[in-house]
């Protein structure tokens, strides 16, 4: 691909909780495989060899998640305290001559990257001589912060008026020239202030956001479908055992669980390292924080 990637997974995940009380957000699997493992084997399919992850809240969770991830060099930027888009510059020491542009993904969403036209945004790009990229979708949901364009070209970013607008999907590339100047925890107020020529491209594919449970639940079943695995209803990591006189629908259990007695559960999110006995939910988040079980109901806003 000819240049590196950064994968932006140190965040907290405030809305995702309580499961982000358990691990980071891009450790959360679809379908049974961790989001940030999903992201590197695509980056890895499309020529990407070379990259970086920041890393600050539960940083070993999301190492385990990746595990060796053969055939891709990763670059960890631990953070003591977080600090947004500024990040960034961690790769500016690690970037070559030939690195005209960084790739830079949010590690709390899924897309099919191999879907992204790269080498022709690139391409295009170098041929208007910009600076960067922002790769945009069609909204219409006023809970994401509209992105104001003119002829194709980034004006700015503002509430949502209603109607369709555009969004940020969370992926971009940017020259080292943007990099070096981000002084903003969001990159987009560094953008506001200087006079970048910034191409917007509209991505149309699967695009999943995992920003709190309910959209998370729902991601999971979307995945499961696009993948074609809609035959079955459920969603398990690895190790999930589940007796024969239990009943489980519609759920999701993260790794090492254990159903029995049973139990009947619907429309449920196990977030793991859990033993059920005898128990009978629907709609749910079953969750272990410190060395006890709490139950929550499985809803957007907590």
């Amino acid at each position: 691909m000819g240049m590196k990637f950064f994968i932006l997974a140190g965040g907290y995940g405030m809305r995702a909780r309580p499961l982000s009380l358990v691990k980071p957000k891009p450790a959360f699997p679809l379908h049974g495989v961790p989001l940030v493992k999903l992201l590197l084997d695509r980056l890895k399919d499309m020529g990407f060899g070379e990259g970086f992850i920041n890393l600050h809240y539960k940083p070993e969770a999301i190492r385990e998640s990746i595990g060796a991830a053969p055939g891709i060099a990763i670059h960890y930027l631990y953070e003591d305290e977080l600090s947004g888009s500024r990040i960034l510059a961690g790769a500016l020491e690690g970037m070559t001559a030939g690195d005209e542009f960084l790739f830079i993904m949010n590690g709390d969403v899924f897309m099919e990257i191999p879907q992204i036209p790269i080498a022709e945004m690139v391409h295009e790009l170098k041929e208007t001589g910009c600076d960067g990229g922002l790769l945009l979708r069609k909204n219409s949901d006023p809970a994401y912060a509209a992105v104001f364009t003119e002829k194709e070209f980034f004006l700015g970013t503002g509430k949502s008026t209603g109607g369709e607008s555009f969004m940020y999907t969370g992926a971009a590339l940017f020259r080292r020239k943007i990099i070096e100047k981000i002084a903003d925890s969001n990159f987009f107020h560094t953008l506001a202030k200087h006079s970048f020529r910034i191409k917007t491209f509209v991505y149309d594919g699967i695009w999943l956001d995992i920003g709190d449970p309910r959209l998370y639940f729902e991601a999971n079943a979307e995945y499961r479908r696009y993948i074609k695995k809609d035959l079955q209803s459920d969603s398990f990591s690895e190790n999930v055992v589940i007796s024969a006189d239990s009943r489980v629908l519609d759920c999701i259990a993260w790794e090492n669980t254990s159903i029995t007695g049973g139990s009947t559960l619907s429309n449920c999110i196990i977030t793991g390292n859990l033993s059920l006995h005898n128990v009978h939910y629907s709609d749910k988040i079953i969750y272990s924080r410190d060395s006890g079980m709490d139950i929550v109901e499985l809803r957007s806003e907590y």
